[in-house]
């Protein structure tokens, strides 16, 4: 099979067709207080660290998705969500990562991560996810 993205940066993984694969995490331990887009001060050292590795790899850049449980009402599921991903996103830029580096999105409930009919599903269910493209 040919190599459709021949400039794949070497080491990054990659598809059968030799194109990058989208990279995604949670960022575990980034969380809010209840009901609120505020960080908390755990929340707020991971994400010191997220930024010190971010200035130090300039070639990359983050989507940060926010996503929550199935409890609430639909307005709020979408927008609480945004408005958590728009605080890590502030926080970031607030420690020095360049504005243009970063995207935010809510998708509320509406890509679960796993079930939300038990306590710990929804707690994995309210999470912000950060997915590495490249910097352009």
């Amino acid at each position: 099979m040919r190599d459709a993205c021949p400039n794949t940066p070497t080491g990054r993984p990659v598809t059968t067709n030799g194109c990058a694969t989208k990279q995604s995490t949670i960022l575990q331990g980034v969380n809010f207080e209840f009901g609120t887009a505020r960080l908390t001060s755990t929340a707020k050292r991971i994400l010191e660290r997220t930024a010190e590795v971010m200035k130090a790899s300039p070639e990359f850049a983050l989507d940060i998705i926010g996503h929550t449980d199935a409890k609430g009402s639909d307005i709020f599921n979408l927008t609480l969500p945004e408005a958590r991903a728009n605080a890590v996103a502030a926080y970031l830029r607030q420690l020095g990562v360049s504005y243009d580096r970063l995207r935010t999105m809510g998708r509320g409930a509406t890509d679960p991560f796993t079930e939300n009919n038990t306590l710990e599903g929804r707690a994995t269910n309210r999470r912000v996810e950060i997915r590495i493209r490249d910097h352009k």
